[in-house]
């Protein structure tokens, strides 16, 4: 078996050549791997402030009472909403909150769910 040495000397074009390429493979496979983005606290942050004044704004709404809103998201942004209301059994005030919602966000109707709040026992 022939060392290192005796091979770069005998084929030094070739050894460099299949460096270079494997070098070429190694950076075109880091861009073309999906890269997964941490979620940041400044993103965490934000959503926690949408769901909150998103709640203020929905417990205005007549019959809706104490309002509660859990939103997804994926990476493109938010992709749905969950809608806990005092008032959430009575189909007139899911139908505000969820065209509400629905403006707010820019979601489809069907992206968003209303509850009704458990009392206090």
């Amino acid at each position: 078996m022939q060392t290192l040495s005796a091979m770069l000397k005998q084929k030094p074009k070739v050894i460099l050549f299949a460096l270079l390429l494997l070098g070429l493979v190694l950076v075109l496979a880091s861009y073309l791997l999906p890269k997964e983005e941490p979620v940041s606290a400044s993103s965490l942050r934000t959503q926690s402030e949408t769901e909150e004044r998103l709640s203020v704004v929905l417990s205005e709404i007549e019959g809706a009472g104490n309002v509660e809103v859990l939103l997804t998201e994926d990476e493109t942004g938010v992709i749905g909403a969950i809608i806990v209301a005092e008032g959430g059994e009575k189909l007139t005030v899911q139908i505000d909150l969820i065209r509400a919602c629905c403006a707010a966000l820019q979601l489809p109707a069907e992206a968003v769910s209303v509850f009704e709040k458990e009392g206090e026992p």
